[in-house]
C-alpha cells in the first residue's frame, strides 16, 4: 500500500513554539497552524488533520476548552489530539487523557521525544484507516 500524506495542526499562541514544531515535522507531514483556540476549531472542520498538537495554555481558549469542542463534533471527532504543554503536573495530564488526548509532549521540546511520539501516532493512525477501508470492503467483490 501506498504512503498516504498525513496532516498536522499544530495549535500554539506562541510562534516560536509554532517554528519549532514545523521545523521538526514538516517532512513527515504537511502542517497547518492555527495561533488560537478559535482558529483551531474552524482549521479542524475544514482541514479534517490526522493529528492535532494542541498547547494547553492559550489566552482565549485553552487546550482542555478546544478538545471537548473537537470531540462533541461529529466531523472532528475522531482526529487524534496531543497535547503540548510546560505544565508537568498529572492532574492537568489526567484531565487532558479523560477529555480525548492521545499523548503529552512537555515543553521545552526535546527533539527526538517530539519525532517519536509524532510518528508513533500517525503510523497508528494510517493503519486504523487501512483497516477501516478493509472492513468497508467486501474482499470477493471489491465493492
Amino acid at each position: 500500500m501506498q504512503q498516504i500524506s498525513q496532516k498536522i495542526l499544530i495549535v500554539d499562541d506562541e510562534k516560536a513554539n509554532r517554528k519549532i514544531l514545523k521545523e521538526l515535522l514538516q517532512d513527515e507531514a504537511t502542517i497547518i497552524f492555527a495561533k488560537n483556540g478559535a482558529q483551531a476549531i474552524e482549521l479542524a472542520r475544514k482541514h479534517i488533520p490526522d493529528l492535532i498538537l494542541l498547547d494547553v495554555v492559550m489566552p482565549d481558549q485553552s487546550g482542555f476548552d478546544v478538545i471537548e469542542v473537537i470531540k462533541n463534533d461529529p466531523v472532528t471527532m475522531s482526529i487524534s489530539v496531543i497535547f503540548v504543554t510546560g505544565l508537568a503536573n498529572s492532574d492537568d495530564e489526567e484531565r487532558g487523557f479523560d477529555l480525548g488526548g492521545c499523548d503529552y509532549i512537555y515543553k521545552p521540546f526535546k527533539a527526538n521525544i517530539v519525532i517519536a511520539r509524532v510518528m508513533m501516532h500517525l503510523e497508528l493512525i494510517q493503519q486504523r484507516k487501512m483497516l477501516d477501508e478493509i472492513a468497508h470492503i467486501d474482499a470477493l467483490t471489491g465493492i
